[in-house]
């Protein structure tokens, strides 16, 4: 169950995070493209710590000019709070990220 709303609250976060862009009005709507979807953070592979006090997961960017993907991990407290980036960029090698009793 905690699992369950330490999950919750990390993707609930991105929602919130998500803000229009300042260029655009508010009353600009369209419908929602595929560049739209692209320009969203995606998070994924969330492992909370095994106190239950932390839970790691990964945010990435896709650049489709660049026609790149940016994965960067960061931390956020189970219990809610300020999220921090840990990592600038994620190798293959760290993607398999889990966190030991020792940290």
């Amino acid at each position: 169950m905690k699992l369950f709303v330490v999950l919750t609250l990390v993707f609930a976060s991105s929602v919130f995070a998500q803000t229009p862009s300042p260029s655009a009005p508010a009353s600009a709507k369209h419908p929602f493209t595929f560049e739209d979807m692209m320009r969203l953070t995606r998070l994924d592979e969330p492992v909370p710590s095994p106190d239950g006090k932390w839970v790691v997961f990964s945010a990435t960017d896709v650049d489709l000019e660049a026609d790149t993907k940016n994965s960067h991990l960061w931390i956020v407290p189970a219990s809610g709070g300020e999220s921090k980036r840990l990592k600038r960029r994620i190798t293959k090698s760290s993607r398999a990220f889990r966190q030991t009793a020792n940290g």
